[in-house]
């Protein structure tokens, strides 16, 4: 998808949408949209996604929407993506979308690719959220680790005990 159309289509779901468009229709024009894309686009999305987080770009967070609904058609796609893209800095943004693919994978790359003695707060509460997202024994392993650590923020400790929570309520 060509960046132009792709930030022309964000700009007309973003809202206050005024007297065009409902919030159900935008979500059902994204729904459409997301499905008729195909796997394929999934590289591009995330290329896009990286560009607009660089730039500060107000349509992050209406991409950010957009691909949590296009996981929903193509997980696999989107997680293989967002893999390719992960740094050890994150980006937060890259980190949490992880969690709506649902992939297990993604859970070992995190581990192996994060720095987590270094992280960011940021960066930190969105590995929390994914992890829980995610669950198994390894994002167990890796909560318990930050847990630990010292001079946590207070959001990130509260992720932290929602993630353990999440996971303990799909082991019961």
């Amino acid at each position: 998808m060509d960046m132009t159309v792709l930030r022309g289509q964000l700009q007309k779901w973003t809202f206050p949408l005024g007297p065009e468009g409902s919030i159900e229709e935008v979500y059902r024009e994204m729904e459409k949209e997301a499905h008729n894309l195909g796997s394929s686009a999934a590289t591009e999305l995330v290329e896009a996604l990286i560009a607009l987080d660089a730039e500060g770009d107000s349509l992050l967070e209406d991409l950010g929407e957009f691909l949590e609904m296009y996981s929903r058609y193509y997980p696999d796609a989107l997680a293989e993506a967002l893999l390719q893209k992960l740094r050890p800095t994150g980006p937060p943004l890259v980190v949490s979308l992880l969690g709506c693919t649902g992939n297990p994978k993604a859970v070992t790359q995190l581990k192996e690719v994060l720095d987590l003695n270094n992280a960011s707060n940021d960066l930190l509460e969105a590995l929390a959220g994914t992890l829980g997202d995610l669950g198994g024994s390894e994002a167990l392993e890796i909560l318990h680790f930050l847990q630990k650590k010292e001079n946590l923020s207070q959001q990130v400790q509260e992720e932290i005990n929602i993630a353990l929570s999440q996971i303990a309520s799909r082991t019961k």
